[in-house]
């Protein structure tokens, strides 16, 4: 393909006669020597420099890609802490201001044994495995492997908090790409997130980004021991009127629809507290389920007394391990909102979930849905039933 846009090029500049020899046979001829070799001195002058400007044309392993490999280092270890780019937020429900709980992870990946620990700054857990969230554990072991390999390409230039950047894209799977920002002057990443069929997945951004030939200091994890989680087991379907006796004197609900919803189901929950390490029960309490459905969609309410089978809540003695975002309970008058799986938790083919934890009274209200208005308007109904609770 080179050879013969050379030739058309010659072809044009120096238009040829019936006495003159095909280009390509010139050229595979020049370098056997003979009479006339000094003769083609200007036209393999005239050959280079053409064969510089058409090759240009083609992709190739840019200085680019070189460069942003030499920012990031060729250490064994590769250290990174990222922050995510829709963080868990705490509205308060009176002036509706919002501000985000920070929800950053960090990780530390040995890329020859393949091998990540992840934990979340200032905590003293830590996961071996780069963790579940797809998009993460394919950027720490595949961003520097496809800038090394020559396998990344450039989609296209984005602007990062005033920062110009050039988007780099490499494979992640049959499907899957990740696509990352990468600073045009420090050529450093600034974000990344996967990209499928579906579209873009959730964004993180990059807080820090370093390799180091030696392991790095990892914190020392909790004893197994200590870390607990929960489990909720349906005991039976009741009446919606009979919640509130099952959980224990106090319930909250929507009404019989809501947003064009209606009560599908109500059941009586069982909640155990649990021990992580032989998944030991060491407690017991009652929940229950609210389950609304329709044509538009779904929304879960589940209301508790003790808050073991929530993942997302924190408090004395329970640490959350692992990717999940760690926030403290909600004070009265406020709830919490997030996105367990915004962009599919990087998987877009599945839809985004969001959620709202709420406290009042002793109970505890989790609100799930795939729709982010329908999750606040609850929130927002079931607050005012709870502030109003005795």
């Amino acid at each position: 393909m080179i050879e013969e846009r050379l030739t058309d090029e010659l072809n044009r500049l120096f238009p040829r006669t019936t006495a003159q020899p095909d280009w390509l046979d010139v050229r595979q001829r020049a370098g056997h020597g003979g009479r006339r070799k000094t003769r083609w001195v200007g036209v393999a002058a005239a050959v280079g420099a053409l064969a510089v400007g058409v090759l240009g044309l083609w992709p190739s392993r840019s200085s680019f890609t070189d460069q942003a490999l030499a920012a990031i280092g060729r250490g064994r270890w590769i250290e990174v802490e990222v922050s995510t780019a829709a963080p868990t937020l705490v509205i308060d429900i009176a002036t509706r201001r919002s501000r985000a709980v920070p929800s950053k992870t960090a990780v530390a990946y040995d890329s020859e044994e393949q091998l990540g620990y992840s934990w979340t700054p200032g905590r003293r857990d830590v996961v071996a495995g780069t963790g579940p969230e797809p998009a993460l554990a394919g950027f720490i072991s595949g961003y520097r492997a496809a800038l090394a390999q020559g396998s990344s390409y450039i989609v296209g230039h984005v602007t990062v908090r005033q920062h110009v950047a050039t988007l780099l894209r490499f494979r992640q799977g049959a499907q899957m790409y990740q696509e990352v920002a990468v600073d045009d002057r420090t050529h450093r990443p600034l974000w990344f997130r996967m990209v499928t069929t579906t579209g873009p997945g959730r964004r993180f951004n990059v807080l820090r980004i370093a390799t180091t030939a030696f392991k790095p200091k990892i914190p020392r994890p909790l004893p197994a021991s200590a870390y607990i989680s929960g489990k909720e087991t349906t005991l039976k379907s009741v009446h919606r009127s009979a919640i509130a006796a099952g959980v224990g004197g106090t319930a909250v609900w929507l009404g019989d629809e809501f947003h064009g919803l209606t009560l599908r189901a109500a059941e009586i929950d069982r909640v155990t507290k649990v021990r992580l390490r032989g998944f030991v029960p060491l407690a017991h309490g009652r929940g229950a389920e609210l389950r609304y459905g329709g044509a538009g969609g779904w929304l879960d309410i589940s209301e508790e007394t003790r808050p073991y089978a929530y993942e997302f809540f924190a408090y004395p003695g329970r640490p959350v391990t692992g990717f999940d975002a760690v926030t403290p309970i909600p004070e009265v008058g406020q709830f919490l909102l997030s996105c367990s799986t915004c962009g599919g938790g990087s998987a877009p083919q599945f839809h985004p979930i969001w959620e709202a934890q709420m406290r009042a009274h002793g109970l505890f209200v989790r609100i799930r849905s795939w729709s982010r208005t329908r999750v606040i308007a609850a929130a927002e109904h079931l607050r005012l039933l709870l502030s109003s609770t005795p």
